[in-house]
C-alpha cells in the first residue's frame, strides 16, 4: 500500500507531502529527482507502438502461415530471432518480411538457406535490401514467367430499418497482390472512379503523393503475397429484406 506521497516541483522543491503509515524522511525525494534528470525521457505517441505491433504479427504470418499460442511455442526460437533484428536498442530497425527472410531463416523447408546462414539461422550481416531505397522489395529477383495477380475483396457494412430501408452503408475493401515479377518492376494501378474511394491505408511501397495528386496507385511491389491498399467507401445501395 501507499505509504507517503510527496508532489515536487521540477526544480525538486516539496510543495506537498503526506503521510499515512509512519512519517518518510523528504530526502528520498533528491534520490528521485537525481534519476528524473539523469535521464530525460520523451512521451512517443501510442499509434507508432501500435503500428509497430501490427508489423510484428504480420511478420510472424508471413513466416508461420497464422499467429496463434500453439505456433508460436512450436517457433520460439524464430520468434526471439526476428524480435532481435526488427529492433534494435528498442527502436523498430527492420519490420520488411522480405529483408528479415533474408537475414533469419523462415522455419524448416529451406536447407539451403539453412545452410548458407550457418547454425544459428541468422546472417551475419544486413542484406542488400535493407539498404537501399526499396527494403520491401529483394535483390535479385528473377522468375521463368513474369506475371502478378490481384484480388479486390469487399464487404458491406450496412444499417437496415424495420421496414427495410437501408439507413447506412459502407463498404470495406482491400487489394491483395501476388507478385511474381523479376528486377524491379515498376507498376501503376487506375481506377475506372477513384473519386468513390475514402480513408485509403497503403502499403510503404505506395507512392502516396502521386496518389494524392493524380490518383492513381503507383508502386514497386514486393515479391509475393502483399496488401497493397484497404479503404473504406461510403456508399448508397439498395438492399432489400
Amino acid at each position: 500500500m501507499i505509504q507517503s506521497l510527496f508532489i515536487i516541483t521540477s526544480t525538486g522543491e516539496t510543495i506537498i507531502e503526506k503521510h499515512w503509515r509512519g512519517t518518510t524522511n523528504r530526502t528520498i525525494c533528491d534520490y528521485f529527482v537525481e534519476e528524473v534528470n539523469r535521464h530525460k525521457l520523451r512521451e512517443i505517441s501510442p499509434l507508432f507502438v501500435i503500428e509497430f505491433l501490427h508489423r510484428v504479427v504480420a511478420v510472424f504470418k508471413e513466416y508461420f502461415g497464422k499467429f496463434e499460442e500453439s505456433v508460436i511455442k512450436d517457433n520460439f526460437s524464430t520468434v526471439y530471432q526476428l524480435l532481435e533484428e526488427m529492433l534494435d536498442n528498442g527502436y523498430p530497425l527492420t519490420t520488411e518480411p522480405n529483408a528479415l527472410k533474408a537475414m533469419v531463416a523462415p522455419p524448416p523447408g529451406t536447407v539451403g538457406r539453412l545452410a548458407a546462414m550457418g547454425r544459428s539461422g541468422v546472417s551475419d550481416s544486413l542484406p542488400d535490401g535493407a539498404l537501399s531505397n526499396i527494403p520491401w522489395r529483394k535483390a535479385g529477383v528473377k522468375y521463368s514467367q513474369n506475371e502478378i495477380y490481384f484480388d479486390v475483396i469487399e464487404e458491406i457494412d450496412a444499417i437496415v430499418d424495420a421496414n427495410g430501408e437501408m439507413l447506412q452503408c459502407e463498404v470495406h475493401g482491400a487489394i491483395h497482390g501476388n507478385c511474381r515479377l523479376s528486377g524491379v518492376p515498376d507498376l501503376t494501378m487506375v481506377f475506372r472512379d477513384p473519386s468513390v474511394i475514402d480513408d485509403c491505408s497503403f502499403h510503404p511501397c505506395v507512392r502516396y503523393a502521386r496518389y494524392e495528386h493524380d490518383r492513381v496507385i503507383s508502386f514497386v511491389p514486393p515479391d509475393g503475397v502483399f496488401e497493397v491498399r484497404c479503404a473504406t467507401t461510403i456508399v448508397l445501395i439498395y438492399i432489400y429484406i
